[in-house]
């Protein structure tokens, strides 16, 4: 009886000890596999309220985000963000700060935050910021953390929102800000301040399709693909042409005007017909485009306006020698 409660006793002992021996490892276990948690993000609406949002890069902010820039660029991380920080305080429209900012949190670990900032640059211009950050060697570390993971889910709702909007949305122009006249005298770059967006009737916003630096002065729109229509495509150069030709023209005064204003409706007529021809070359067959764009289109433009300039001055009354006559 007694060997029979020793064995027993022993036996409940080495179970005892081969219990207590696995629970170490299970432990261990479900320390490594312990995954923070990430709060889910509410996806903002697509767009801006108003265009002029989008003027930020001339805004109160862009100090303080240049000097952030060249501070990243000098590795000065901290004074970077702090030149940030007040950018953003400045202008909270600013979307270049929010996103530089974003990295910058983001390299420093601090996920969450950078998520805020991401979500805003994201919702208000995704086909800028969303590339820029799918590309972004920078964040590719974080994009593989839970934050970043997501954000890019997030990134690919705003997406699909972007699309089903900007395809039943009014298509137009819109200028950041309204024409300004020049400071100083003399020759200076301009832009005609305009980008294309789409604007969505249901959430009364806009979405920029564009990204040319504020230089679209129109567009062409058609299934499968339109044609911006930039500064300086759009007819300036050859009426600057054909104004300089009738001004030294030896032609007589009504002969200039008349000769100018009909000149005027021809290069309304060319500049059509050559945007027209670089719409179709580039559905039909793309390498077409540079060609036609460089070379072929300008110097084919210059070759009718000169010959427009030629007959008018072949029909014109020709000044007679002796110039107390005047004109026959």
């Amino acid at each position: 009886m007694r060997s029979t409660l020793l064995i027993t006793a022993l036996v409940s002992s080495s179970l005892i000890v081969a219990c207590g021996s696995k629970d170490k490892p299970t432990d261990k276990k479900d320390a490594a596999v312990v995954v923070p948690q990430v709060a889910p993000i509410t996806q903002p609406p697509s767009g801006v309220d108003a265009v002029k949002r989008m003027g930020f890069v001339y805004g109160d902010g862009w100090p303080a985000y240049d000097k952030a820039v060249a501070a990243k660029g000098k590795g000065d991380v901290a004074a970077a963000r702090t030149q940030l920080e007040a950018s953003i305080a400045k202008d909270p429209d600013h979307l270049d700060a929010h996103y530089l900012y974003a990295k910058l949190l983001a390299g420093a670990g601090e996920h969450a935050a950078a998520v805020d900032h991401l979500v805003i640059a994201l919702a208000a211009d995704y086909f800028r910021y969303g590339p820029m950050l799918a590309a972004d060697l920078d964040m590719k570390d974080f994009l593989a953390t839970p934050h970043g993971q997501a954000v890019t889910a997030l990134a690919q709702k705003i997406q699909a929102d972007y699309k089903k909007r900007v395809a039943t949305g009014v298509w137009l122009v819109a200028r950041r800000s309204p024409f300004k006249w020049p400071k100083d005298l003399g020759a200076q770059g301009a832009t005609t301040r305009g980008e294309l967006y789409a604007y969505d009737r249901e959430t009364k916003r806009y979405l920029r399709l564009s990204h040319t630096d504020h230089k679209v002065a129109g567009f062409i729109r058609a299934p499968g693909g339109g044609l911006n229509v930039l500064q300086g495509c759009d007819g300036a150069e050859l009426l600057w042409l054909l104004t300089a030709a009738f001004v030294v023209a030896p032609l007589p005064w009504l002969w200039r005007l008349g000769g100018w204003l009909a000149g005027l409706l021809l290069v309304w007529l060319l500049n059509v017909g050559r945007i027209a021809s670089l719409f179709f070359a580039w559905r039909a067959d793309p390498q077409w485009f540079d060609w036609l764009h460089n070379y072929i289109g300008p110097l084919l433009l210059i070759a009718l306006l000169a010959l427009y300039v030629h007959w008018v001055m072949q029909r014109a009354p020709q000044p007679d020698v002796d110039a107390q006559l005047g004109y026959k």
